[in-house]
């Protein structure tokens, strides 16, 4: 399986802890991240770059180093420049 972090919390599932659950079917991690508050808004409009949204990255990334799970970076839409989310995105996880 692969946890997209982003759409796990938009389903009600807390994402770490959801991918605990999961592990044994893990084969990677998938992150985005979705504005707080999302549940009251649009669904195209809840998109932000990972570190500036309601996903609590820090403990899914310390857990997927510990267990040597693939981390992938992603983002449907982004409300500024779309590349330089995801190179945040990616420095934010390399430096982390």
């Amino acid at each position: 399986a692969q946890l997209d972090t982003g759409w796990a919390l938009y389903g009600g599932e807390e994402p770490c802890a959801y991918i605990k659950k999961l592990y044994p079917y893990m084969g990677c991690v998938h992150y985005k991240d979705i504005l707080e508050g999302f549940a009251d808004m649009d669904m195209a409009k809840i998109h932000i770059a990972l570190g500036k949204g309601a996903v609590d990255w820090a403990p899914i990334h310390a857990f997927a180093v510990e267990k040597g799970l693939p981390e992938i970076i992603d983002q449907d839409l982004s409300p500024e420049d779309f590349i330089r989310d995801l190179e945040e995105t990616a420095a934010l996880l390399k430096n982390a």
